[in-house]
């Protein structure tokens, strides 16, 4: 694994990692007796700041840090400039996961002093099964998979060129008209924050998702009020409202709420939903959906 190939000793992350992050964390850590160190959270799921560079500061060791920009569950948004500031100073790689954010900001690479980013083609209207590691060029990355040339010698096997030029042209299209895009999004996300603190009584955002500034304009992770009523997201399914209780990484899985556990969140006869919003979004659905939420909470 490159973990091993560049000599990482420690990483540090965070308890509300992507599920593709956290189990890897956790896989490299038994494998090559890796020490993981979590950073503090405060209760909305935002990043301790100070706990990093003091965790980087602690040991001279070589450090990986793992820290997404965006959480995929509360939307929450990671101050990356100072997070990249802070590894450059003490000498530490860093990974962003920044595949709910990529083709909904803008990210200067000759500026942002990184190391490693993902993106995955499905978040902005592409093809399943396809994405990019950007891979800073001081990083000598070994082959990920053995078996050919491709991929400048990263990753053996036959290029999946439809996928490719998919993920290509989604990225192009993603970032046209992006402010107005934005605009008109921002807009759906706080309609919809607005009608359902009118209209549910007892409602609650989860992280920071309801924050503007803080938070991706393209989700709320909603908190509804405790009700007897089993099954919810069958009830908005068959009503035809496509919703999330959590990652679609952690369906079936024994804690799919670990981002929610995290923030110390009593989810007893509770129910947290996550809505996701994107320039083809209209304030009709909004209207739809909150119809629906007031009839079942009658």
């Amino acid at each position: 694994m490159s973990i091993h190939d560049l000599g990482v000793k420690r990483i540090i992350t965070s308890t509300i990692e992507h599920s593709s992050v956290k189990y890897v964390v956790e896989r490299v850590k038994n494998l090559y007796d890796i020490e993981v160190v979590y950073l503090n959270l405060d209760k909305y799921g935002n990043v301790d700041l100070n706990h990093l560079e003091e965790s980087l500061k602690e040991k001279n060791t070589k450090t990986l840090v793992s820290l997404m920009h965006s959480n995929n569950e509360i939307g929450n948004l990671l101050d990356l400039n100072m997070v990249s500031e802070l590894c450059s100073k003490h000498g530490a790689l860093l990974h962003s996961d920044t595949i709910q954010s990529i083709g909904h900001y803008n990210f200067d690479l000759s500026e942002l002093n990184i190391d490693f980013i993902t993106c995955s083609a499905h978040k902005i209207h592409g093809p399943k099964g396809v994405g990019f590691i950007y891979i800073n060029n001081t990083n000598n990355v070994k082959s990920v998979l053995c078996g050919g040339s491709q991929e400048r010698g990263k990753r053996g096997g036959t290029e999946n060129l439809f996928g490719i030029v998919g993920l290509g042209k989604a990225i192009e299209i993603a970032y046209l008209n992006l402010d107005e895009h934005r605009r008109h999004i921002e807009d759906i996300k706080l309609y919809m924050i607005k009608e359902l603190k009118k209209n549910i009584e007892g409602i609650g955002f989860n992280g920071e998702s309801a924050n503007m500034k803080k938070s991706l304009y393209t989700l709320l992770n909603v908190m509804l009020p405790p009700k007897k009523i089993g099954m919810l997201q069958f009830s908005l399914d068959i009503k035809g409202i496509a919703s999330s209780s959590g990652s679609a990484c952690c369906s079936g899985a024994s804690s799919p709420y670990y981002v929610l556990d995290s923030l110390g969140l009593n989810l007893e006869n509770r129910t947290s939903v996550r809505f996701s919003f994107s320039k083809f979004s209209l304030r009709e659905e909004i209207d739809y959906v909150i119809e629906v939420l007031k009839e079942i909470y009658k």
